[in-house]
């Protein structure tokens, strides 16, 4: 039995078809077999993206550059100093996608996992794991500009070109850099607001901010604890805080999205 245990942790070191299985959801491997991602498809009723496959097989020998074949780390200092964490602190651990539910029902999200090594500063609520789902492209970037009357922050907006969420929770909390869509049941930009104005609502007289001062402002972020950051839409780049308790909106110390994700990775993201 103990053989066997053993066995099984080796050929998945880091638990991500345990992770996959928490949250009803589909786990593969790095470099699963022909016959394994075969499988995975027959019970989906779809095919396992081509992207997702290359990470699996490619990744470990390429690294995180093939992430971005575009080059926007060029334009992003945040995206660069993702992608460099992600060479330096984090090994890939395999994907989690979408159930033969979710893609019943059109929903066919994957996301690349990635665990910390050993020292890797983190917030305890990462469980080690950094979740990365793929862009589908500028469209829905363009879309939620003009739908929320803004233009996002140039490093923001190409790291959302290449990742259009990124979680750090194992994927069962909703924290994390989000983009204008919904997946794996994280709410997008839509979804924060209606979260912010909940707190509000309840508030009522008690809180800081009122819905109407809400709308001068779009929610990015989502930290462990129920706050979420903020931009302002029509100056968008020194970052807002939305404090839960306080139901008030209040300016931080990052001047910029690039000094604000540098906190989030190392684990020091602050008031």
């Amino acid at each position: 039995m103990l053989g066997w245990l053993r066995r099984r942790s080796a050929d998945d070191p880091f638990g991500v078809r345990r992770l996959a299985r928490r949250i009803d959801s589909t786990g593969l491997v790095m470099h699963a077999g022909e016959a394994e991602v075969a499988e995975v498809e027959r019970a989906l009723g779809t095919s396992v993206p081509e992207q997702i496959v290359a990470f699996l097989r490619d990744y470990p020998d390429r690294g995180a550059q093939m992430l971005d074949p575009q080059g926007h780390a060029q334009e992003s200092a945040a995206l660069g100093q993702l992608l460099a964490s992600l060479a330096r602190e984090f090994t890939a651990a395999g994907v989690v996608g979408p159930s033969a539910n979710d893609t019943a029902a059109g929903r066919n999200w994957w996301y690349l996992m990635f665990y910390a090594k050993p020292g890797a500063r983190r917030f305890p609520e990462w469980e080690g794991w950094l979740g990365l789902r793929l862009s589908q492209g500028e469209s829905s970037l363009a879309q939620a500009e003009a739908r929320y009357a803004t233009r996002l922050p140039d490093s923001y907006r190409h790291l959302l070109t290449v990742f259009d969420h990124v979680a750090h929770s194992g994927l069962h909390m909703h924290e994390g850099v989000f983009g204008p869509r919904e997946g794996a049941g994280m709410q997008g930009f839509e979804g924060e607001l209606d979260y912010i104005r909940m707190w509000l609502k309840a508030a009522g007289r008690l809180a800081e901010a009122s819905p109407e001062q809400l709308e001068a402002y779009l929610p990015f972020y989502a930290d462990p604890y129920g706050n979420e950051c903020l931009f302002a839409r029509r100056v968008p780049g020194a970052v807002f805080r939305f404090d839960h308790e306080t139901c008030g909106i209040t300016p931080t110390s990052y001047a910029d999205f690039d000094a604000f994700l540098a906190a989030v990775l190392t684990g020091r993201l602050g008031p």
